[in-house]
């Protein structure tokens, strides 16, 4: 308490003084769960379940046809605005949140990419969760980005799922673009590809 006092900020002494110390220091259990401000990532899921929706329109129009949700499922029209307020961070829960409901078709998978710049990002973190997205879409004007996105990236945490979704789509690309970069990874990394792959090395 003493540490917070001394940074002089007047708001925050007002909200130590709020804090019950003793009850926190002896009291058992756990504290009390704070109030979690949830507005940015709201924002994420209800953009992704705007997708969601139009995604599922074509099938579903037959079903609903004369239903509330059909206006809202063809009424969406993307545009840059959507996510132009978005930090990185929540782009990729975005597309993380995306990827959870299931494959686009090819052709808004395509959308999606350029419509938000997915496509030209320089954040490796944003692009390999787009290409996922993508590749789940069995989209295949993204299979040479991800190529050149897998020769130039060595982290695991990227080159494991982006070779698994590539292997999907275009198995040929798949072999020849571990084969040029095989020597670039890790040999931990190298030898999870191949299992991935079903190469016996």
């Amino acid at each position: 308490m003493d540490f917070f006092n001394s940074l002089g900020d007047e708001a925050i002494k007002q909200k130590i003084a709020t804090i019950d110390w003793d009850g926190r220091f002896y009291t058992p259990g756990l504290p009390p769960k704070p109030d979690f401000d949830l507005t940015m990532v709201t924002a994420c899921y209800e953009l992704a379940t705007k997708w969601k929706d139009v995604v599922g329109s074509t099938l579903q129009s037959h079903v609903d046809r004369n239903s509330k949700h059909a206006d809202r499922r063809q009424s969406f029209e993307p545009k840059p605005e959507d996510v132009s307020s978005f930090t990185a961070n929540q782009k990729i829960v975005f597309l993380d949140k995306l990827q959870e409901s299931g494959p686009l078709s090819a052709e808004r998978a395509q959308l999606l990419g350029k419509m938000y710049d997915f496509i030209t990002s320089k954040n490796v973190e944003l692009k390999s969760s787009y290409y996922r997205v993508a590749l789940d879409a069995n989209d295949p004007t993204c299979v040479y980005g991800v190529a050149e996105l897998l020769g130039s990236v060595g982290r695991m945490k990227f080159v494991r799922p982006l070779f698994r979704g590539l292997n999907k789509v275009n198995r040929k690309l798949a072999l020849e673009t571990f084969e040029k970069n095989k020597e670039f990874y890790h040999p931990i990394c190298r030898g999870m590809v191949e299992k991935d792959l079903g190469i016996h090395s």
